[in-house]
């Protein structure tokens, strides 16, 4: 992602295009998001940001599923 970021930087220096912007803007946003210790997926994003973060594929952006191996007797007990 920083390298992206880099990258954007130098291309909108170059041409200012609203669509690279609209990339900035919402990479910016997910850099928050990492630094607070947050996942993608907790982040508050506009529909117009998830088209964006669908282009990255950012793995903490996915479901998450916790797999326990217990017996049902342990699961009852909790």
């Amino acid at each position: 992602m920083d390298k992206r970021l880099h990258d954007l930087e130098g291309q909108i220096s170059r041409k200012a295009d609203k669509i690279l912007k609209d990339e900035k803007a919402v990479l910016d946003k997910v850099k928050e998001v990492f630094e607070k210790g947050l996942w993608v997926k907790d982040g508050d994003w506009s529909t117009s940001d998830i088209e964006w973060l669908n282009q990255h594929s950012f793995l903490t952006a996915k479901p998450v599923v916790y797999l326990v191996n217990i017996s049902e007797e342990e699961y009852a007990k909790k």
